[in-house]
């Protein structure tokens, strides 16, 4: 009885320890990207872009995560302030009768889709033709709803030679969707394109393993817990002047192959957690022949 409720003891032990470092493995991500660095740097920043935010935003999958060459993961948070906002193209999926769509007849409904789920705000509409009382509407919890209406005079035609700015509004609110819709009271032909104002998020790891990095995303478990490095970075400001930040990482080709670790970790203290399983397989051999040395007297004795 004694030697089985030691061996729950340690396989308790041991569990928790082999689940934790399973989980930090690149290998178990959906997808994983190289990181490169300027020679020297102390942190790095980088921007998720469509694949990388699909992987982070599909239900099945987790976030983000940086390893440095050895496996180990790197301090990472979201940056404190996002990037700059930029013009992204949606993508153009169907056109047809808008149903829904307050019933008119000849009311035209044109589909198009983000690779993600991201804030927009602000929407730019492309005409090649002339269009009047024409909405955009997003797709919020399995229905249509108005995102804005475009202002009269604001839906001109598209000059052929690319010069006349489409037709832009800006949202009261930022707007997070990938399914959107535009609304026009008669066909257009050729259709219309639309693009959104996003302000991707940023991430801030620092740079304290070796490197090269690489960039894993989509754990099929993991989630990643909020880290704060604030103090870290004001500790490297105060180091290197009030204007230094962390150098721009530079995203590579995805990476297809297993990772396998390039340079071997240097133990610089005891990790008990490594040396616990050990040390409690060697307990339990001794506890299992005092027991067993017990034993064999009271045989004889009978």
């Amino acid at each position: 009885m004694r030697i089985l409720w030691f061996c729950l003891l340690l396989a308790s032990a041991i569990g928790p320890a082999h689940a934790q470092s399973a989980q930090q493995s690149p290998n178990d991500y959906a997808g994983r990207w190289p990181l490169q660095l300027p020679a020297g740097a102390a942190a790095g920043v980088f921007e998720p872009g469509p694949e990388l935010y699909r992987l982070m935003q599909d239900p099945a999958f987790g976030d983000l995560q940086v390893f440095d060459a050895t496996g180990a993961p790197m301090p990472m948070a979201r940056a404190s302030q996002d990037g700059a906002p930029r013009w992204v193209a949606a993508i153009f999926a169907s056109a047809g009768p808008a149903d829904g769509a307050a019933g008119d007849a000849g009311v035209m409904g044109y589909v198009y889709r983000l690779r993600a789920d991201v804030a927009a705000s602000a929407a730019r509409i492309g005409f090649g033709s002339a269009a009047a009382n024409v909405a955009l509407q997003y797709q919020g919890d399995g229905r249509w709803q108005a995102a804005a209406r475009m202002p009269a005079g604001a839906a001109v035609e598209q000059d052929p030679t690319g010069t006349t700015p489409p037709g832009e509004v800006a949202f009261a609110a930022p707007i997070t969707a990938h399914g959107w819709r535009i609304i026009s009271g008669r066909a257009l032909s050729p259709s219309p394109t639309l693009q959104l104002s996003v302000r991707p998020a940023r991430f801030v790891f620092l740079a304290q393993g070796t490197p090269p990095f690489l960039l894993a995303v989509g754990h099929p478990t993991l989630r990643r817990a909020p880290v704060s490095i604030d103090a870290e970075l004001a500790r490297l400001r105060a180091t290197h002047g009030e204007g230094w930040q962390p150098a721009p990482a530079t995203l590579g080709a995805e990476a297809t192959a297993p990772f396998a670790a390039t340079v071997a970790p240097v133990e610089v203290a005891m990790d008990w957690q490594r040396w616990m399983p050990w040390v409690g397989g060697g307990a339990g051999l001794l506890l299992l022949a005092w027991l067993l040395s017990r034993r064999r007297p009271s045989r004889r004795r009978a």
